[in-house]
C-alpha cells in the first residue's frame, strides 16, 4: 500500500507516509450497465459519461480493528472516456513492504492470523450496508 500513497497530487515524494492498512472500492455502477451492447467492457467504459460516480473508497486505517471502516472519497469520471494504447494495470504488493514503514502492524497480525480482510470480506459488508 506504501507505494500508492508515496507521491502527493502533483506528483512530488511524500516527506512522511500516511497510508492505510486497507484500502477497498465499492462499485456504484449497477451491474447491468455492463451488459448491454455485447460484451465489450472497454465499450463499456466508454460509455460512462464525465461526472459519474464510479466508486466509493473506504479504508481500514489499522490492522487492529478491522471493524473501523471509513469513507474516505468517491472516484469521479473527469472527463468522458478516452482510448488511448497504454491500458491500466493494478499491480498488488506484499504487505512486508508495509511493514518496513509501519513495524507495528506485523505483531498486530501475528496475533491476528484468522481474520482475513479481503473482497469477501466488504463484498458481505457492502452487501449487507449499503450506508456505510
Amino acid at each position: 500500500m506504501k507505494r500508492s500513497f508515496r507521491y502527493v497530487a502533483e506528483g512530488n515524494e511524500c516527506s512522511s507516509l500516511n497510508f492505510p492498512y486497507v484500502l477497498a472500492l465499492k462499485p456504484l455502477l449497477p451491474l447491468e450497465y455492463f451488459n448491454g451492447g455485447g460484451n465489450n467492457f472497454i465499450e463499456d467504459l466508454l460509455r460512462i459519461p464525465k461526472g459519474t460516480d464510479v466508486y466509493d473508497l473506504y479504508c481500514i486505517s489499522t490492522p487492529s480493528d478491522i471493524t473501523k471502516i471509513e469513507k474516505v472519497g468517491r472516484l469521479r469520471t473527469g472527463s468522458e472516456g478516452v482510448r488511448d494504447g497504454g491500458g491500466l494495470f493494478f499491480k498488488h504488493q506484499r504487505r512486508e513492504e508495509d511493514f518496513e514503514i509501519k513495524e507495528e502492524w506485523k505483531e498486530v497480525l501475528k496475533k491476528r492470523q484468522g481474520d482475513v480482510v479481503g473482497a469477501s470480506y466488504f463484498d458481505r459488508i457492502f452487501d449487507d450496508n449499503n450506508n456505510i
